[in-house]
């Protein structure tokens, strides 16, 4: 008997798509994102530098479910701050109330993203002796959760 198959079979492993690293973050984000177990990329779109979270779990409230987040980091971070944030496809309150001030929009390699204008203050202002990556996620998960208590 002679079968005849193809030599390149997978068993989708390797579905999914390579992440780039357009460019370095700083080995404390490293670990962290890679503590958390997320996947992650840098990519770099015209003169802007993202970080791209998959799969980003959104709290319960929200819709989708999963998002991808983006975070805009500047070629001088850490001294310049992390600042706003950004979700594809956008995320909205199962409620239906409105979110105030997420009606900024930034495209990154094609995609729309959802801009959520969200701004440290005093007196937290960013210090970039101990803000980096992890302390903006703790600001996203922060405003998240602040938006279904209103």
């Amino acid at each position: 008997k002679i079968r005849v198959t193809p030599k390149n079979v997978g068993n989708g492993d390797a579905q999914a798509t390579a992440v780039r690293r357009d460019f370095a973050l700083l080995p404390d984000d490293v670990e962290y994102l890679d503590r958390k177990g997320l996947r992650w990329e840098t990519v770099l779109d015209v003169e802007r530098r993202w970080l791209l979270i998959h799969d980003f779990a959104l709290p319960e409230g929200y819709m989708p479910a999963r998002t991808l987040l983006a975070l805009d980091i500047p070629k001088d971070y850490p001294a310049a701050q992390i600042d706003m944030f950004y979700f594809a496809p956008a995320a909205a309150l199962v409620s239906g109330r409105e979110i105030p001030s997420v009606q900024v929009t930034v495209v990154i390699h094609g995609t729309t993203f959802q801009g959520w204008s969200r701004h440290r203050n005093e007196p937290h202002v960013w210090d970039p002796a101990t803000d980096c990556v992890r302390t903006h996620m703790a600001l996203v998960e922060s405003c998240l959760a602040k938006e279904l208590e209103q």
